[in-house]
């Protein structure tokens, strides 16, 4: 065969311009990358249907306790009322408490404080005795394929800010809430963390009733606070009461016929 017709790329030695070898490994490349396409897939499918998404929704018995005579603020910022917990170590797991920790705390405080009110912004001044300011710190869970037990747990670490009137810094309370449900009572993964989240949110609205007064810093400041009230009142009853009083004047002595009695003093007499 002429050599430059050879050279030129036109002649192939197989028939189609392919041998049976290239359309072999052809095939089993094709192969692998369908498989290799459904094994990603079907990874993502199992991810999918393994993973718990939870929207923590509950409510806050109003506890009985007696109230603290005292005047407050809440701050709810954007972080707190909007806050979501997310593990993608591993299982992929959200819980969403922002919107259920507000409620929480709205019951609390309004049931501590004598007076509770609420904004999302914190003021630089308040006509309120104090300022609280709740921040989620940390949260943990753990959950039976992590574990081998046969519970949902969750941990809640919250920092508790108060400031007084003025804002200026008065504790920084740092207040842990934990919680758990045994799986066998519940029908679903997601409805039993929620259920844990749950329970370690009633156990941070009991801690802040029962704890709050006994933070040392807090407990001074409410000592200052009643002793300065009855330091107070006290002046303002002694101003009312001198306003009060009659001023005290003698009586001129008076004649039984009317007429004013003579003095024992006589003009230029001698005694």
């Amino acid at each position: 065969m002429n050599q430059a017709f050879i050279d030129s790329g036109l002649y192939s030695p197989h028939p189609g311009g392919s041998s049976a070898e290239d359309n072999a490994n052809s095939s089993l490349n094709n192969m692998r990358t369908l498989g290799l396409t459904f094994l990603i897939l079907w990874s993502a499918l199992v991810l999918t249907s393994c993973a718990t998404h939870v929207e923590v929704n509950g409510t806050f018995p109003r506890p009985l306790n007696k109230q603290l005579p005292i005047s407050s603020v809440v701050v709810f910022d954007q972080a707190f009322s909007s806050y979501r917990f997310e593990n993608t170590d591993g299982r992929e797991v959200s819980i969403a408490v922002g919107q259920t920790q507000v409620d929480l705390f709205t019951t609390v405080t309004r049931s501590l404080f004598q007076i509770a009110t609420f904004t999302n912004t914190m003021p630089t001044t308040s006509d309120t005795d104090l300022i609280l300011v709740p921040k989620v710190e940390e949260v943990q869970i753990s959950m039976p394929f992590q574990t081998k037990l046969n519970v949902f747990e969750v941990w809640i670490k919250y920092n508790l800010q108060v400031f007084d009137h003025k804002g200026e810094a008065i504790a920084d309370w740092i207040m842990s809430a934990y919680g758990k449900t045994p799986t066998k009572f519940l029908k679903s993964d997601s409805e039993a963390l929620n259920q844990a989240a749950i329970v370690a949110l009633r156990d941070a609205g009991a801690h802040f009733i029962i704890a709050f007064d006994r933070v040392p810093e807090i407990r001074q400041w409410l000592n200052n606070k009643t002793s300065q009230t009855r330091l107070s009142t006290s002046t303002l009853s002694q101003s009312k009461l001198s306003q009060d009083r009659p001023s005290e004047t003698r009586p001129s002595e008076t004649h039984p016929s009317g007429n004013k009695a003579p003095s024992d003093k006589r003009e230029g007499a001698i005694l």
